[in-house]
């Protein structure tokens, strides 16, 4: 129960430290898993509005820059990823209020802090990822916001500074469902568990259905689930889920 374990190590073999990030969106031999360009997804874009439409106005007003795009990929205002992205943040927060620490297990390039930074109030957001995604992180939202002030990134081969804290809220979008089973249980005892609020998307054909069923499993002994939503495709099905964890509160000590 390996997950995508392998794969991200492939790719991570391409990677330099002298690696240049000005076109990374070009870059698939590398980064190819976190990329989403393509045409606006109507069903999610729908679906954010359905969900909140103050929100929804809200997001499709957020700047974006065209940092890391190149000769072949070219700039959008709003692409596949970001109408993911729009659906996942109403999803969360239309219904997750006063939300102040947020972790992201696998954030990605930095879009959804791209997307929230100036609209959710938080305090602080935690990334912890990959070593060579977090590089790609810092280097876009330095780049597209400057001010880090609010944000944290963490190697996922070292996050113990942070595995007794408590959070209001943890994501895991196509993240968590990709995890090898021990690296799960290790984010799950250590982070999820200490969430109250917890978010997770998923393919069933990421990693097979056997994995991902064992941890949505473990997931509902410790959680409610407060809403879903999933697509069905021709031999897979895509699923959204917001638990409410059974035993951590706001104010409560871990």
């Amino acid at each position: 129960m390996d997950g995508f374990k392998g794969h991200f190590i492939d790719k991570e073999n391409y990677y330099s430290d002298d690696f240049d990030f000005s076109n990374f969106r070009e870059r698939k031999d590398v980064y190819s898993f976190l990329l989403g360009e393509g045409p606006i997804d109507w069903t999610s874009f729908s679906q954010a509005y359905h969900q909140d439409r103050k929100l929804f106005s809200k997001y499709i007003g957020v700047s974006k820059s065209n940092y890391g795009y190149g000769e072949t990929v070219k700039w959008q205002h709003i692409d596949n990823l970001d109408c993911k992205h729009i659906f996942f943040s109403t999803f969360i927060f239309s219904h997750c209020k006063n939300v102040k620490q947020i972790v992201e297990i696998g954030g990605g390039y930095g879009n959804l802090y791209r997307l929230n930074h100036s609209i959710i109030d938080f305090d602080k957001w935690t990334i912890v990822d990959l070593p060579f995604v977090s590089d790609l992180q810092k280097w876009y939202i330095s780049h597209e916001i400057k001010d880090l002030r609010r944000i944290n990134f963490l190697s996922a081969y070292d996050y113990s500074s942070i595995i007794h804290n408590k959070f209001d809220l943890c994501i895991g979008s196509h993240s968590i469902s990709e995890l090898a089973w021990d690296d799960f249980l290790a984010y799950y005892d250590t982070i999820i568990k200490n969430s109250e609020y917890f978010f997770y998307a998923g393919h069933s054909w990421n990693c097979g259905s056997e994995l991902l069923q064992k941890k949505l499993d473990l997931i509902k002994e410790d959680f409610d689930l407060i809403k879903n939503w999933n697509e069905s495709f021709i031999d897979s099905y895509e699923n959204y889920e917001l638990y409410n964890n059974l035993y951590v509160r706001k104010n409560d000590t871990i």
